[in-house]
């Protein structure tokens, strides 16, 4: 069962999410499912242990249990806490028990969540999706960008502040390269957050053939 699986559940059975169901007769999954039906009922009665488990995806990868704990965090607590949540999915985003594909989820979560931020969780969220921006794996970097540009176009000055210089030259090379080799859409957000949309301007790309 993949890191979507728990989700699929919910949305597909109705159940309540975050709680595993056994609904396989495989051996395999019955036992993933074993095993996270455990981990729920330890969450339930030690909720102040959400952070061990989101840290113990660093010590051994283990795709079900991040795909659990993404359930866990952006749908089932009743009384969400939006600092510590997105503070856990910052510290999964780029673990290697998320596979690249999931990623997306746990960033438009993070995206959400910024407006209900303080100050300096918001700065932490902006350096996660920095970070993302500046790898060389194609999903992180464009799931980083995507998140930057969502978040400066509502919160361009803020943004701006929060990016050194150094790093802003770090992200506009990325970005430059990324959207001439169609890796990445343009984006006027990130252009002028970047300064570097005069730079695409003069060198458009053909995103395909010329109509006739």
């Amino acid at each position: 069962m993949g890191f979507r699986g728990l989700a699929h559940f919910e949305r597909t059975l109705g159940v309540e999410a975050g709680v595993p169901i056994l609904v396989s007769t495989n051996e395999s999954v019955t036992d993933i499912v074993r095993y996270l039906a455990a981990e729920s009922k330890r969450q339930e009665e030690f909720p102040e242990g959400i952070a061990g488990a989101v840290a113990s995806l660093s010590r051994k990868a283990d795709a079900p249990m991040a795909g659990y704990l993404f359930v866990y965090l952006t749908r089932h607590l009743i009384s969400r806490n939006m600092e510590l949540e997105t503070s856990l999915l910052g510290k999964m985003i780029s673990n290697p028990s998320v596979p690249p594909s999931a990623r997306k989820s746990i960033g438009e979560s993070m995206m959400v969540n910024y407006y209900y931020l303080s100050p300096q969780s918001r700065a932490v969220l902006i350096g996660h999706f920095v970070d993302l921006s500046l790898q060389s794996e194609d999903q992180a970097s464009t799931m980083g960008f995507r998140g930057l540009a969502h978040i400066t176009d509502f919160f361009h000055d803020e943004v701006d502040a929060m990016i050194a210089p150094s790093t802003r030259i770090k992200l506009a090379n990325a970005y430059r390269t990324n959207v001439l080799s169609r890796k990445l859409l343009k984006n006027e957000f990130l252009g002028k957050l970047l300064g570097v949309q005069s730079d695409l301007e003069a060198k458009p790309q053909p995103l395909g053939p010329r109509a006739k």
